[in-house]
């Protein structure tokens, strides 16, 4: 099998196969040496990414040039360490057949020799009509014990309805000590999206969570330090166990519950969101996580939550990450208490809720007054949150070096009879006046390096809060470092006035300073603040940004 059979690719006409033909003619990098094209190649590679089979992708895209840099590529199994095959390649004109999809991958996988460790992805984000569990079978069955032995991580989905996804979960791979990557490998993602059919389905899928986990059997993976894991229905009855039950809580580093399905970012009871229960049961059974990462439940009723009393330290606990129905009920987090984290440097908060309403901000508050002091890195995506409370919440921030503020929907000049708190809810120049530098007062974040703000920017049109604030923090005795980055996504579109912000602090970017100011292009109309969803719709004014961000604890800055 050739490098083309990997994805079909369209011959091109004549006159552009003469037109190849003559640049490869003149093209320099033909002419060097095998092994110098081999470090280009592993340099030139894309970092955090695995490679996919497509033909616009490396590394099969090297192959398409020359017969030389296919030949080179071919020949350098660190090119094809990683594979991600998604089970779903509907939307494409490329074969569909599960045999196809076998070999292709068990060719790639060959190519990749038979010692580097692997970084092997069926993974798919959630949800897709179009998923065939059975095509998880055939990519199974590529998992020979000499590729399973030398796995570095492993993703996969599985979705279908119940049956089909047992049938998948009884597959011998899965059963067998010499192929189960699922007990060998160090750093592992599972994903699971399950259909059941009738009334049966809310309490039907938290049974089958046991049942599931039971048969997975994680405990006898000893070299299991990272977990990734993706349930529709995390709710407990009494008398079944907790999920940690079933897990080897004591070795896992890093624990991410939180949902990458595009479609559940938002919403009070999200398929996949923890209860306060499991969320207590996961931190005091899992001493040494470094990373923990999960959606919360928001509950109409807290009278049966039963916290136990007992109190935890976190003393590995570095980052983290916790998406809530709102930041306003303090009860969305009463398991928080019983928890103390002396190391912890970065937290991301994000809200679901799509509200017109300004409200109280208690669950935020109750998290930085505890964590505050010792945070570097903060991600906030706290909805319909009022400036005053903004300023507020940075003042609890004395060791903050990077700071990202963002507006999941956001849009510009709203009505303010339109919302409820609306003009409230305005981060403008009196949020960049908390943060800059002064004679006869302390300002917040004294030690901040790292900022990036998206939309909600509503700062004067000349934009001189922004300026003040670069200045400032360069050349104030009172400040006792510069800003390395400052990167800004405003919700409007440019004038000839935002220019000054570039020219005036033109001294510092040559210094160093990351100066990115991003506005709207002239095609996109100007709205406003956090519409309902039917008025997003029909406006067409969704300006989606990720919710999920890398690591902060690790390192700081952005590309």
């Amino acid at each position: 099998m050739d490098s083309e059979d990997f994805e079909a690719v369209p011959q091109p006409n004549e006159k552009l196969s003469k037109a190849h033909a003559k640049l490869l003619k003149s093209f320099i990098a033909s002419d060097l040496p095998d092994d110098i094209c081999r470090e280009i190649f592993l340099r030139c590679l894309p970092e955090g990414t695995l490679a996919t089979p497509h033909p616009l992708s490396p590394p099969v895209v090297l192959t398409h040039v020359c017969s030389q840099w296919r030949q080179v590529a071919l020949t350098t199994p660190h090119l094809w360490s990683t594979l991600h095959v998604s089970p779903i390649l509907d939307g494409t004109k490329l074969p569909f057949s599960p045999e196809y999809r076998y070999e292709r991958t068990k060719q790639w996988l060959a190519r990749a020799g038979s010692s580097l460790p692997l970084d092997i992805s069926f993974h798919h984000v959630l949800p897709h009509s179009y998923y065939n569990t059975q095509d998880v079978v055939h990519l199974l069955d590529t998992l020979t014990p000499s590729v399973s032995d030398r796995l570095k991580s492993f993703e996969v989905t599985f979705l279908g309805a119940e049956d089909a996804v047992k049938s998948v979960l009884t597959h011998p791979v899965l059963w067998d000590q010499s192929t189960n990557p699922l007990w060998k490998v160090p750093k592992l993602t599972l994903a699971f999206r399950i259909w059941v059919g009738g009334r049966e389905t809310h309490n039907r899928l938290p049974a089958l969570l046991g049942w599931i986990l039971a048969g997975l059997d994680l405990k006898r993976n000893k070299q299991l330090r990272h977990l990734s894991f993706d349930y529709n229905d995390y709710r407990r009855h009494p008398d079944r166990p907790m999920i940690t039950t079933f897990l080897p809580c004591a070795q896992l580093e890093i624990l991410d519950m939180q949902s990458r399905d595009a479609v559940r970012h938002y919403g009070p009871h999200l398929l996949g969101c923890v209860t306060h229960e499991v969320v207590y049961d996961i931190l005091a059974s899992c001493p040494n996580l470094v990373v923990f990462k999960v959606d919360i439940e928001h509950q109409q009723s807290y009278e049966e939550i039963r916290i136990p009393p007992q109190r935890h330290t976190m003393r590995r606990l570095k980052e983290l990450s916790m998406s809530f129905f709102n930041l306003k009920n303090p009860d969305d987090i009463c398991w928080w208490p019983n928890f103390d984290f002396p190391v912890l440097t970065s937290l991301h908060l994000r809200h679901r809720e799509r509200t017109k309403r300004c409200g109280r901000s208690d669950t935020l508050f109750m998290v930085l007054e505890k964590v505050g002091s010792t945070l570097t890195s903060l991600v906030l995506d706290p909805g319909f949150l009022k400036r005053y409370d903004l300023i507020r919440a940075l003042r609890l921030l004395p060791c903050l070096v990077q700071l990202h503020l963002k507006e999941l929907y956001f849009i510009k000049d709203c009505d303010p009879k339109e919302l409820k708190g609306g003009d409230d809810a305005k981060w403008n120049d009196e949020v960049l006046e908390s943060l800059t530098p002064k004679h006869n007062s302390p300002h917040a974040c004294p030690h901040l390096q790292y900022l990036k703000w998206q939309y909600n920017t509503f700062f004067g049109d000349t934009e001189e809060g922004l300026i003040k604030l670069i200045q400032h923090r360069a050349s104030s005795p009172n400040s006792p470092v510069s800003m390395k980055q400052v990167h800004i996504d405003f919700g409007r579109h440019a004038s000839a006035r935002n220019r000054k912000v570039k020219s005036e602090c033109r001294s510092l970017v040559e210094a160093g300073l990351d100066l990115r100011l991003n506005y709207l292009p002239e095609d996109w109309e100007e709205k406003n603040v956090t519409y309902g969803d039917e008025r997003l719709a029909e406006a067409k004014i969704q300006h989606k940004l990720s919710p999920f961000e890398k690591s902060g604890y690790i390192g700081f800055g952005w590309e």
